[in-house]
């Protein structure tokens, strides 16, 4: 489910803006948040998603929000 979530693209109907891949990043976070409880493993995935913004915007611009949402939920499954 988490893999679809990612790797489509969906327009919320409500206000017209562009979902990346099905998912916001408050959802993102929120999801972290779920399966990881430890305040580091929040932090740590907060970090890599702000280093993956710097480095989209160099490389990527086009999809930077994707790279973001990655850099958040790559341990997703540390914990649980």
């Amino acid at each position: 489910m988490i893999k679809r979530m990612l790797f489509r693209r969906k327009t919320d109907v409500r206000n017209s803006d562009t979902k990346v891949f099905g998912i916001s990043y408050d959802d993102a976070l929120a999801l972290l948040k779920k399966y990881n409880e430890d305040p580091f493993h929040i932090t740590h995935g907060e970090t890599v998603s702000k280093l993956m913004r710097y480095y989209a915007k160099k490389y990527d611009p086009q999809n930077e929000e994707f790279w973001v949402i990655c850099g958040l939920l790559h341990d997703l499954d540390w914990e649980k």
